[in-house]
């Protein structure tokens, strides 16, 4: 498979469209406040649904910040929406999907001590868009997750202490992505499952790449931004259609940087 590289700004001459953009805390939900920041800034209409405390407003840790929308015919946000609040949630997301065109789900999160929110969510998500009649379905995993397992080989430090820990710390987070991951695979849907690597919080835009069926290597860590343009560029643009990826920096960003492969 070819790799694509995608750059960090998204043209704005796209159709307009309106996407529903879930996001929760940790790196994953951090991906989908860029989300927003890049949709609108590409001429989408975004609705935002923060679960918990998050909301577009509050610090995201990573090299720059998601510019919060000043538009708010561009842009409006429901926050401290609880996935166990079954019935606020399906409210919530009913009234969203009214008129959109796709989803993007950022609720799972890869940090110990955190709710797993995702698995529960997105069989709720992918109901409420059935209903509704919304095709497009983009959600973010993990590398790591289902047929991404092993995810690295052995002879990499960071990636053996990975691995490690999606077996024991954060056990709970793998079987909650897997949990999502297949309820999306089984949906009908016109999903992609966006598996990036490490989403460390200092690393800068450089460009991102798709792992290919061919193993051709990709960085063991990615910007959260870089993540973001890939998922807006395939709400506007889509190429990948019914299939998992996993992205990742390109692998010789970096001379002597740490790869997968």
């Amino acid at each position: 498979e070819t790799i694509r590289t995608f750059p960090q700004n998204m043209p704005s001459n796209s159709p307009i469209a309106t996407v529903v953009v879930l996001y929760a805390r940790g790196g994953l939900g951090d991906v989908g406040r860029h989300v927003v920041s890049c949709a609108v800034q590409a001429g989408l209409q975004v609705r935002g649904i923060a679960l918990g405390d998050i909301k577009m407003v509050s610090e995201c840790p990573s090299v720059t910040q998601p510019i919060i929308p000043q538009d708010s015919s561009m842009f409006s946000e429901v926050t401290n929406v609880c996935v166990d609040d079954k019935a606020r949630f399906s409210s919530v997301l009913n009234n969203a999907l009214q008129g959109a065109s796709a989803v993007v789900s950022c609720i799972g999160n890869r940090q110990g001590g955190m709710a797993r929110w995702a698995g529960a969510g997105t069989e709720q998500i992918i109901r409420a868009m059935q209903q509704a009649g919304v095709g497009r379905f983009v959600a973010v995993s993990s590398v790591g997750i289902n047929d991404s397992w092993p995810p690295m080989k052995w002879h990499c430090l960071v990636c053996c202490i990975f691995t490690l820990l999606l077996l024991t710390t954060i056990k709970s987070a793998r079987k909650d992505l897997t949990a999502a991951e297949n309820a999306i695979q089984e949906s009908g849907l016109d999903y992609l499952i966006v598996r990036p690597t490490g989403l460390t919080p200092t690393f800068a835009p450089a460009g991102l790449e798709v792992l290919g069926e061919d193993k051709t290597r990709v960085h063991i860590e990615v910007a959260k931004e870089d993540v973001a343009a890939f998922i807006v560029a395939q709400l506007q643009h889509p190429t990948f259609h019914q299939c998992a990826v996993t992205v990742g920096a390109p692998w010789d960003y970096k001379k002597g940087s740490r790869k997968l492969d």
